[in-house]
């Protein structure tokens, strides 16, 4: 089951690379932008990066697209999670197979440091729809909600079209080649920031 649901990340990932290629690839990067936050296991990064780097100079257009995407879709999963959780939830979290990273985040929002758990997980490539969804269920404030997702969010699509915007290909050739490690480097430093929220 595992490995089928990898082939098929896999492939939709593929798909949406070609896509990133084509004319109206800011409504395709708007729309993955807004899954990516709410429902969908392919993060936007696969989308938001080939096309800011076909076209360095509308980069900072492309992060605005993506961030308003993304924000859009934490609230929809932000009311999947407070009213739906017990039917869609469920059924998105083992999309995603993170049930241990769920139920970890899912303490933490019940928690004091909510809000610090929702600016690491919207900065960082961790999946935000998890989050937001955590945030529905945890029923954190919709304001606070809403200000930290924009904020982190728009800070970290910013920032990577800024690398583009001076870097161009070769951002996306580190990523490619060192993907992994970050992805794993940003899962043992949100483990970390949990376990001293609990111990402090």
């Amino acid at each position: 089951m595992l490995r089928r649901l990898r082939i098929w990340k896999w492939r939709i990932s593929s798909w949406l690379m070609r896509f990133a290629q084509k004319p109206y690839a800011k409504t395709t990067l708007f729309l993955h932008s807004f899954a990516d936050s709410s429902f969908f296991p392919v993060t936007i990064d696969i989308t938001l990066i080939p096309i800011s780097i076909a076209a360095p100079k509308k980069a900072f257009i492309f992060a605005l697209w993506a961030t308003i995407g993304s924000v859009l879709g934490g609230i929809f999963a932000y009311y999947i999670g407070h009213e739906f959780m017990a039917s869609f939830g469920k059924a998105i979290v083992a999309l995603f197979d993170s049930e241990e990273t769920w139920e970890i985040m899912l303490n933490t929002f019940r928690g004091e440091y909510a809000k610090w758990t929702l600016i690491v997980a919207s900065l960082t490539p961790l999946p935000f729809a998890l989050a937001t969804m955590a945030s529905g269920v945890a029923d954190m404030d919709f304001t606070t909600f809403l200000l930290l997702s924009f904020v982190g969010r728009a800070t970290r699509f910013f920032l990577l079209a800024l690398l583009i915007n001076y870097f161009g290909p070769a951002v996306q050739v580190f990523l490619n080649k060192y993907s992994r490690i970050i992805a794993v480097s940003f899962a043992i430093i949100f483990i970390l920031f949990v376990v001293f929220l609990i111990i402090r």
